[in-house]
C-alpha cells in the first residue's frame, strides 16, 4: 500500500515533464517588437530568417541572446521588410 502512494505522483510528475518534452517547448518562445506592437514566435523558420538576416548584413554572426536592445529592433524592422519568405 505504501508503494502505491508515492507511485501516482511520481508518475504524474514524470508524465508531465514527458509532455513539455514532447511538446516542443522551445516553439513556445515568444519576443514583443515594441516598434510594431506584435509578438514574433521563435521557431524553426525564424531561425532561418534570423541566419539570412546575418547572411545579408554580412557580419560576423551573434545569437540572438547577445544583441542589444537595438540591435535587435534593427532584426525585427529587417523581418516586418521581409514576411513572405517563412
Amino acid at each position: 500500500m505504501q508503494r502505491i502512494r508515492w507511485m501516482k505522483p511520481l508518475l504524474l510528475a514524470a508524465a508531465m515533464i514527458f509532455s513539455v518534452i514532447g511538446s516542443g517547448c522551445a516553439a513556445r518562445v515568444r519576443y514583443y517588437d515594441t516598434r510594431y506592437h506584435d509578438y514574433h514566435r521563435w521557431d524553426p523558420s525564424e531561425t532561418r530568417a534570423y541566419q539570412e538576416y546575418w547572411a545579408e548584413c554580412r557580419k560576423p554572426y551573434r545569437e540572438w541572446t547577445d544583441l542589444n536592445e537595438h540591435e535587435q529592433l534593427e532584426y525585427w524592422e529587417w523581418r516586418h521588410a521581409h514576411p513572405w519568405r517563412y
